[in-house]
This record gives C-alpha cells, structure tokens and sequence, in this order.
C-alpha cells in the first residue's frame, strides 16, 4: 500500500446516526451524525415500498432527490445547505396520498417490509394518474422524469425552451429504432447536453432479427450499424440521444 493510499484510507470517518426515523424519505447528515435537514414526507402505507432505484441526481452542483409521494423533487444547494421543492404538477392525473404530518415514528416491520418491496404497483391500482417522478435527471436543454402510470414506467420530457412536454411510454420508439422498454435511461452525458441510455446486447440482436424478417420494415442504419458489430455474449450497449426542442 502506497503511502498517498494509506492517508487516503486515513480520513474516511464512520458516521452514526442513533435516532429513530420518522416518516422523511430525506435525512441530510453532517459528520458528526447530527441532521442538518429533513424532508420529503411519505404516506405511511408507502413507508416499507421501494418506489425508485435513482432517486438522486447531481446536475450543476447541486444534488436533486426525487419523492413521487408528493410530486417532488428536492434540491440542495451545496453552497448553502438549502433544501428547495419542486413541485410537479399532472393536472387532473394528480395522485393525492393520505398526507401524514412526518412527526411519527414509523416502527419497522421486516416481515411486512419484505412483503411489500414489490407491492407498489398492487397499492397503485387503488388509485388512478401519475405516480412520480420516480427518477429525475436534466439537461441545460431539458429535463426527464420518470413515473409510473397505469402499472407502466414511462418518461416525461419537458423542454425548457418551449415550455412543451411528451411523454414516452414503453412501446414508443425513443432512439435508433428501439421502443423504451428495451432502454433503461440512467444519466446525462459529461457535458451536461444528453442523456445516456443503456440495453442489453441480446435485446439488440433479438430486435434486429424480428424488423429483419419484416420485409415492410426498414432498420434504423445506426441500429443495424451497432446489431452488426456486437455479439449477444457483449457487456450492456450505452446509447447516448439529444432531444430537439419540441
């Protein structure tokens, strides 16, 4: 171990935190283990659900957490230690959750935990619209939410030239030919101006072969370029697309 690594392995500090949760989904914690801030209250029948794999997001310096329980998106402004909300509004697809007041203690049940990690879409049938954003990344150009509707992830982007948004649903084709279902966005590129998706080398392949056997069917040429220089065994293709103002 070099000297320089051995410094480095030096300053890394545990830190406790030894109170009890209470119904925040956002704990901000200094190192000394005290809070700074607290937020992004939850529906106490959400409180065992995993709702998100990406909730957190940097863009500019400042880290964003998403919480589709109450259409938010929280930013800290690194400068300050500020949280601000964002608020998202659906219209009439607003899901309106049981508030809670975010005092309670929530205690935890494993068991129940365990039984409802993969509930969230059984919960949802009890209510119709837009439950999200799920994840959330921008752009300079745009900003991507992801959220669920009607047991489906699906994308919305806003531009923030136009003030315009779509929506991408699964089967809808989203870059080189291929519906997002089989893409899974899961940054925004070093410069700040696209995003970055990610696929399976297989998915690739399997698609090419069924539009190939469509003779109606003309492939997208970056498409049938990347089909021809992969193999199905290859390491997950990333992908990267601009949006255009819409």
């Amino acid at each position: 171990m070099s000297i320089r690594e051995y410094r480095r392995r030096k300053t890394i500090k545990n830190v406790h935190y030894t109170k009890k949760f209470n119904n925040l989904n956002l704990f901000i914690i200094n190192s000394e283990g005290n809070v700074i801030h607290e937020a992004a209250p939850f529906p106490i029948e959400l409180r065992n659900v995993l709702y998100g794999n990406q909730p957190f997001f940097k863009h500019k310096n400042q880290v964003s957490f998403s919480n589709p329980t109450n259409r938010s998106v929280y930013v800290l402004r690194k400068d300050e230690l500020e949280v601000q909300r964002i608020l998202f509004d659906f219209g009439d697809l607003n899901i309106k959750f049981p508030e809670t007041s975010g005092k309670e203690i929530a205690e935890i049940n494993f068991n129940e935990m365990v039984n409802r990690m993969t509930s969230l879409n059984r919960i949802l049938d009890e209510y119709s619209g837009i439950f999200g954003p799920v994840s959330f990344m921008e752009t300079d150009s745009h900003i991507a939410i992801e959220c669920i509707k009607d047991g489906q992830n699906i994308y919305i982007f806003y531009c923030k030239e136009s003030l315009k948004s779509v929506i991408i649903k699964p089967e809808d084709i989203l870059v080189y030919g291929l519906p997002m279902t089989f893409l899974n966005m899961i940054s925004v590129s070093p410069d700040g101006k696209s995003f970055i998706c990610m696929t399976s080398s297989y998915r690739i392949k399997d698609i090419c072969r069924s539009l190939s056997s469509n003779d109606a069917v003309i492939i997208d040429k970056d498409l049938a370029l990347i089909n021809k220089q992969i193999k199905e065994s290859d390491n997950p293709v990333l992908i990267r697309f601009e949006l255009t103002k819409f």
